[in-house]
């Protein structure tokens, strides 16, 4: 069973209801056009801010670390949470102050974050609309990327349970992390972008009938073809 909710997650990355498994359609017409891929960390992040007028919170950096940690497994925090409208994770920067960063400061260290973990819940949610009854090249597809996303949300999950430590004599900072989940950042946005591309579009559109096959040749032709630009082979071996 095709679901046609999605066919917006390509046209429209931010309007699909995670939580319920719908398109919110009254947000479409009103919807902001401009696809994630199109946004660097920054643009989008300063898109999804709390505008709301608040007095401000004083917080520890190591607060908004562990914010961080959790919204890359796809966790809401006090201070960083998941936005079902937007469909894309929000930081309170306008609502939470740390003493020794400035708020642009502060921006700056979180935009990467909140770029990487929305990345990752958006392939959980494409994910999301793939059931038992899809095509078996899609379900092995959709299984593969399941495991590969369990294992960037894993290196989060172990940066938890380091600052967690007891014995722990430094103490992690934004700064910090930009290092240690350097490969989770980038590995998230090219997963997102290998899930859009391999994905037919036409798959969750169903207006459109698309048969196992031609689903099969789509997935495989783009993998293939991900695979040559990545691992390039002369005379049989890989270089």
């Amino acid at each position: 069973m095709r679901h046609s909710s999605l066919a917006s997650f390509f046209d429209f990355p931010c309007v699909y209801d995670c939580g319920n498994q719908k398109v919110m359609e009254s947000l479409l017409l009103g919807a902001d056009r401009t696809c994630l891929e199109s946004l660097t960390p920054g643009e989008m992040c300063s898109r999804r801010v709390w505008s709301h007028s608040t007095p401000s919170v004083t917080v520890t950096e190591l607060d908004l670390v562990r914010g961080v940690l959790q919204a890359m497994q796809g966790l809401s925090s006090p201070f960083i949470l998941w936005d079902q409208t937007g469909q894309t994770f929000l930081s309170k920067t306008t609502e939470i102050r740390v003493s020794h960063l400035s708020r642009t400061s502060l921006h700056a260290l979180l935009s990467p974050f909140l770029y990487a973990a929305t990345c990752l819940k958006l392939v959980e949610c494409i994910l999301a609309g793939i059931n038992n009854n899809s095509p078996p090249t899609l379900m092995a597809f959709s299984n593969s990327v399941s495991a590969w996303l369990q294992k960037l949300r894993d290196i989060s999950l172990n940066e938890e349970v380091k600052i967690n430590d007891s014995t722990l004599t430094l103490t992690p900072t934004l700064l910090g992390l930009t290092s240690s989940l350097s490969s989770l950042c980038s590995g998230a946005e090219y997963l997102l972008q290998v899930v859009r591309g391999a994905i037919p579009h036409a798959y969750f559109d169903s207006s459109y009938t698309i048969s196992t096959a031609e689903v099969a040749v789509h997935v495989l032709d783009f993998l293939y073809k991900k695979l040559d630009q990545v691992c390039l082979v002369q005379g049989g071996e890989v270089v």
